[in-house]
């Protein structure tokens, strides 16, 4: 904790942003809780009822909420942009 304080007193650190990724989640009609699910399992579920994926996501990013046959899906935390700190004598991962 005193080597971080040392390093953050003495400005060896980079301000960086990162995006967060979308959390998203489904329900259905019966439920009262949301389930998150994985992207993988949401674009399969929504290819299934839907043609065109494109302009459903963007009313998702949007915040609206999807409604099919059997089930309700939405995306929360749609891609916020957060401040992060790196110091500067770690690299992050590619």
């Amino acid at each position: 904790m005193e080597l971080v304080s040392s390093m953050i007193n003495s400005n060896k650190f980079v301000k960086k942003y990162c995006i967060t990724m979308p959390i998203y989640q489904s329900k259905s009609p019966e439920e009262k809780n949301w389930e998150t699910i994985s992207e993988k399992a949401a674009i399969e579920d929504l290819s299934d009822n839907f043609e065109r994926l494109s302009p459903i996501l963007i009313e998702m990013l949007n915040g609206k909420e999807i409604n099919t046959q059997s089930c309700m899906y939405r995306i929360i935390n749609h891609g916020e942009i957060r401040r992060v700190y790196q110091f500067s004598n770690i690299k992050l991962k590619d």
